[in-house]
């Protein structure tokens, strides 16, 4: 079979379409692919999901502070596939800034924090509703 070509059955066996058969068939093609709702366009930004409970949890704290190193939380908890992480200090705020954030982030019931000094502390981010103890180790 030639690729330049269509075919049609016709009594069971394929014949050629004609020229006129294959440019009405284009035609046909081409106007209902334009008819079909595309997908929106992929963004290529790195985005975050956050639940209600957590929303609630933050504007609970009302601190801005808390809010920008809870969003960079979710992010590196995302690249860590909900694993346990360090955090990296002076990331996202000044370290006295950050340790005040996440002391008030534990204490909100939004994140886990396993201290181990002189390393950086290990992070996992609680979702939704779960309170901090009925949620995993840090070790899992």
């Amino acid at each position: 079979m030639d690729k330049t070509t269509s075919y049609k059955f016709v009594g069971g066996k394929l014949v050629a379409r004609t020229a006129e058969e294959h440019a009405k068939l284009v035609e046909l093609r081409n106007a209902a692919s334009h008819n079909k709702p595309g997908k929106a366009a992929r963004s290529k930004e790195s985005f975050i999901m956050i639940s209600q409970a957590q929303q609630e949890r933050l504007d609970a704290l009302g601190l801005s502070p808390c809010m920008r190193l809870f969003m960079a939380l979710l992010w590196e908890d995302f690249r860590h596939r909900g694993r346990a992480f360090p955090l990296l200090t002076g990331k996202v705020l000044e370290p006295q800034a950050q340790r005040r954030a996440l002391s008030r982030l534990e204490a909100g019931g939004l994140i886990l924090v396993q201290r181990r000094p002189p390393k950086p502390p290990l992070i996992r981010v609680l979702l939704g509703t779960r309170s901090p103890q009925a949620s995993r180790s840090l070790s899992d």
